[in-house]
């Protein structure tokens, strides 16, 4: 039983009250002014006090009675409410999943005759059939490549042509197959659409997860052509039908996709991990601060850094022989060290400085390969970093050098959270507890 069920309302509680008052009043009131006459000597007195109290307290309590009875009739409705919508949700998933075995039998009965390289016939069924389709469509598809500048949104009317011509000829010589397949798998969709209101998306999921690449890959350019693009492709975008389909990078699929459904997420191996915090900021900035502040709130997570990664020689020297040389060997470290089932801050920089003292942005690319969940950048005076510096390190910098490092640092910050949609924090000093429930939910989404 729900919560409103068995609870009363305000309502409810203030009427009951107000009777109870009422009873407690009538009583009060006849008892005062029976004392100030002699008391009864009469059983006749006592029972006009009794008629007193059964008229007047009777009728009170009738009325405690009609709210019991309006919250009876209440829990009835809300159970008879709750028994028809856990009935509806058995009809649906009954028929969800009929639909879905439905599905799974047109593909393993699904079949094509194909010509071998020696001009024999041979016929491929189900899964094996799909792959051919993908491998064939693929190849079809990489006419578009020799006109990259046809690959971008804004000549999207003429890749909705170019596209569906691609793809016709290959869906005319197995019609009959794949017009079965993809008809079925649009209402199978649409049939999750129309009776769902709430939990559509998982039960969607459950249909994608059913497929093979090879059929995602096929029901994303179906969904581009002219015989779903009006109505199924809507439906896939809807969904984010295609989030989890991986295709190799050449692959102009890529592309369309990104393009005709653009706003599914695709993930890759890589992207599936999202375990790495990006802490950047200059040097001397108070990473370790803010790593120690933050791994009190959350002692799980991990912390590498860049230098240490690096293994630098002499980490008290700022200036780098050769940016992308580091870089490079910074991306093999984290390969070798990363453990995808644990969370982790990666602390590091966007911009380093060089031997001649030059500001040297870091390649976006390398900090795009960590995948990093979200962007923490920490900021301070320069003249409190100038003189960490100097008593650490020794190295007496000029404080207008590191405000253009500062500066430089958090304007490349700022476009790479915008190039690569990473969400990104700018922390001062004493900010640091501003994110701590953020930092206890990673933390904890890798505890056992």
């Amino acid at each position: 039983m729900s919560k409103d069920v068995r609870n009363f309302s305000r309502i409810e509680i203030a009427g009951i009250i107000a009777l109870i008052l009422a009873i407690l009043g009538s009583v009060i009131v006849y008892v005062v002014t029976l004392a100030k006459l002699p008391f009864a000597q009469e059983s006749a007195d006592f029972g006009t006090f009794g008629d007193y109290v059964g008229g007047f307290v009777g009728t009170l309590v009738g009325l405690i009675s009609i709210i019991f009875l309006y919250r009876t009739y209440k829990i009835q409705i809300d159970i008879s409410s709750k028994q028809e919508l856990k009935q509806q949700s058995q009809q649906f998933e009954s028929a969800f999943f009929a639909l879905l075995l439905q599905q799974r039998d047109i593909l393993q009965n699904i079949k094509g005759d194909f010509i071998n390289n020696d001009g024999t016939h041979r016929v491929e069924a189900g899964p094996k059939f799909m792959n051919i389709l993908r491998e064939e469509l693929a190849m079809r598809l990489l006419e578009l490549s020799y006109e990259p500048d046809l690959l971008v949104p804004e000549k999207i009317n003429v890749l909705k042509v170019r596209v569906h011509s691609l793809y016709q000829d290959l869906f005319n010589i197995h019609v009959e197959q794949l017009g079965h397949y993809f008809r079925h798998l649009y209402h199978l969709i649409k049939f999750i659409d129309s009776h769902c209101d709430t939990n559509a998306k998982s039960y969607v999921d459950i249909v994608q997860a059913q497929m093979t690449t090879d059929e995602l890959y096929l029901t994303a350019i179906n969904g581009i052509s002219h015989f779903g693009r009006k109505r199924f492709l809507p439906l896939l975008g809807k969904y984010k039908f295609f989030e989890n389909l991986m295709i190799e990078d050449a692959d102009v699929g890529n592309d369309l996709i990104n393009i005709f459904y653009p706003y599914t997420k695709r993930k890759n191996v890589v992207m599936q991990s999202k375990n790495i915090i990006f802490i950047g900021g200059i040097h001397a900035v108070g990473k370790s601060t803010f790593t120690n502040h933050a791994r009190k709130i959350a002692p799980n997570i991990e912390l590498l850094s860049c230098s240490a990664l690096l293994n630098w020689e002499n980490p008290e020297d700022k200036e780098v022989e050769d940016v992308m040389s580091n870089q490079e060997r910074l991306l093999s470290a984290l390969n070798n060290v990363l453990d995808i089932d644990k969370p982790y801050f990666v602390d590091g920089h966007f911009c380093l400085l060089d031997q001649s003292h030059n500001i040297v942005p870091v390649d976006f690319a390398v900090i795009k390969s960590m995948n990093p969940r979200k962007v923490i950048l920490l900021t301070e005076r320069v003249e409190v970093i100038h003189d960490r510096l100097l008593k650490r390190d020794g190295k007496d910098y000029d404080l207008a050098l590191l405000s253009e490092m500062a500066a430089e640092e958090q304007e490349l910050a700022e476009k790479f959270s915008e190039q690569y949609d990473v969400p990104l924090i700018i922390l001062q000093p004493g900010e640091y507890n501003k994110i701590d429930a953020f930092v206890k939910e990673f933390g904890e989404e890798y505890l056992n």
